[in-house]
């Protein structure tokens, strides 16, 4: 029988299984990594590691359920890396057979694809360069900046200064990232197509995701439905496009009063009296 392949598998989130340990509060965002992790560590022909940014101070190996997870302190610089030393101690300590990146918009991705010169595969979760263009919502942000309405204005200059100083500088970067990578998978023609475009000499696969367990065991029943009821999965960036939904439910209230908007996320009247 073949030994293992050793996988180690570059993630963006802390994951859930190891939050606890970490002194962290568990996320509820990318459930498909979870999935994958549980999936996989009952798999035999894979030895897995997980190595993921997070607020520690050094350094962190910790092994569950038959994964290694490596908690890599934040560059002081950067939110979104990490240092070239961490990175060399988890290739050293791990020695995969193959890295797997998941997702392009990380800095601390690209020193992985860097440093390691074996096989190099990378997942796209959603290209910073191919939403760019959306990425403010098309709010009327010059008619925001009125000083009148103090919330308004700082809310459009926070928005604007935000995608001058942190988000169009890393797009260089993402393009950088995806040009290191010898194979890249994705899920739609969108991912397919930006692959090509940015990296046309990487193979290309297609790989469906799964969703957590609740997406499977729930059944939609007509009986259940709630007439004139929309559910907005996102509302933490105004790509979400949730003002405009607002907008257009205001059309729509005049003549289907009981319609209602679901968002999911935090309760925004809390935050802002916090």
């Amino acid at each position: 029988m073949s030994a293992p392949t050793r996988v180690l598998w570059i993630v963006n989130i802390v994951l859930p299984a190891v939050a606890e340990e970490l002194g962290l509060e568990k996320t509820p965002f990318g459930g498909w990594l979870t999935l994958m992790t549980d999936r996989l560590s009952a798999r035999d022909d894979f030895d897995i590691a997980v190595a993921m940014r997070a607020p520690v101070k050094t350094l962190t190996r910790i092994e569950k359920n038959g994964i290694v997870y490596y908690a890599m302190p934040q560059s002081a610089s950067d939110d979104f890396d990490v240092e070239a030393a961490t990175v060399d101690q988890v290739l050293s300590d791990f020695t995969p057979d193959i890295l797997h990146a998941e997702g392009s918009e990380m800095a601390y991705t690209r020193r992985f694809l860097r440093a390691w010169s074996g096989p190099k595969l990378l997942s796209l979760q959603g290209l910073i360069t191919g939403i760019e263009p959306y990425e403010l919502g098309r709010l009327p942000l010059l008619s925001m900046l009125n000083p009148l309405r103090p919330r308004r204005f700082f809310t459009a200059l926070a928005l604007m200064a935000n995608l001058q100083l942190r988000y169009r500088p890393r797009l260089k970067f993402e393009r950088e990232t995806l040009l290191l990578a010898d194979h890249i998978m994705g899920r739609t023609l969108w991912d397919r197509a930006h692959a090509w475009s940015l990296n046309p000499a990487a193979t290309y696969h297609h790989c469906s995701r799964i969703l957590r367990d609740a997406f499977y065991a729930a059944k939609w029943t007509p009986a259940g439905i709630r007439p004139r009821a929309v559910f907005l999965g996102n509302a933490a960036a105004a790509r979400k496009g949730v003002h405009v939904a607002m907008r257009a439910a205001a059309l729509l209230v005049p003549h289907y009063p009981d319609m209602r908007l679901y968002i999911a996320g935090q309760d925004p009247w809390k935050l802002s009296k916090g």
